[in-house]
């Protein structure tokens, strides 16, 4: 019983620092947009706003440098990155340099593609290992992994779909996090019913569904095992599901 009350205790401190992290994130959305209804309210009034207007493109770059600033992860500093630099491009009216945030994002792509040190290679295997790193571009993928102490991974799809199924595996005492980044695709993961998905990912013109169903833990057992899933999903879709 004691095991159990320190572990739901320690986790309270990580718990409430990805709340702060989230709160702050909806507040800066929130704050730009009480500025631009106080600048609607000030012209319907007959005040003068256009050099306001002019400097809308402010928000992008204020919303990048919090997310640059922010213990998230690698792909939302990048998601960062390219909102200030979109901000910039609106700002000074430099639109014949917006080939570069292709260009940023071509390598961003590609550098997940050659892998992060710390994750070795060998997760990209089916079986038991700790680690999976997937990359699919324009085709699909299907992996099981039944490793019994689960990390997480990184995985990547674009134009493609990745079906992970992790109803043989199980983790360790910390959680497991996968850091994802799907484009024009889409991400299935498949997790036992003992498992607690925790979604931290940030959908534009796409969705995030968690269709699993998670068991109720038992008075005086240890807390669920949880599945982080971090990332940024454009025009595609991740379920979860048992």
């Amino acid at each position: 019983m004691s095991d159990s009350y320190d572990k739901s205790v320690n986790e309270k401190p990580e718990r409430g620092k990805r709340q702060k992290v989230f709160s702050a994130g909806r507040a800066v959305i929130g704050g730009i947009i009480v500025i631009a209804g106080v600048l609607l309210l000030l012209d319907n009034m007959g005040f003068d706003t256009d050099m306001f207007w002019r400097l809308w493109p402010l928000a992008f770059i204020v919303v990048g440098v919090a997310k640059m600033l922010g213990p998230q992860s690698s792909s939302s500093k990048t998601f960062g990155a390219l909102l200030i630099g979109l901000g910039f491009i609106l700002l000074f009216d430099l639109w014949n340099l917006w080939p570069i945030l292709v260009i940023f994002f071509g390598l961003h792509i590609l550098w997940r593609s050659v892998g992060r040190s710390g994750v070795p290679q060998k997760g990209r295997t089916v079986g038991d290992h700790q680690y999976l790193r997937e990359f699919v571009i324009f085709g699909g993928s299907e992996k099981k992994i039944t490793s019994k102490d689960f990390r997480g991974g990184d995985i990547t799809a674009v134009f493609g779909g990745v079906e992970l199924d992790l109803r043989e595996a199980d983790m360790g005492t910390q959680a497991a996090v996968i850091d994802c980044f799907v484009m024009f695709g889409g991400l299935e993961l498949r997790i036992p019913e003992d498992w607690e998905v925790v979604s931290e990912t940030q959908a534009i013109f796409g969705s995030v569904e968690d269709k699993a169903h998670t068991e109720d833990p038992q008075p005086g057992a240890s807390t669920a095992k949880r599945l982080v899933v971090r990332g940024y999903v454009l025009f595609g879709g991740i379920e979860v599901k048992n």
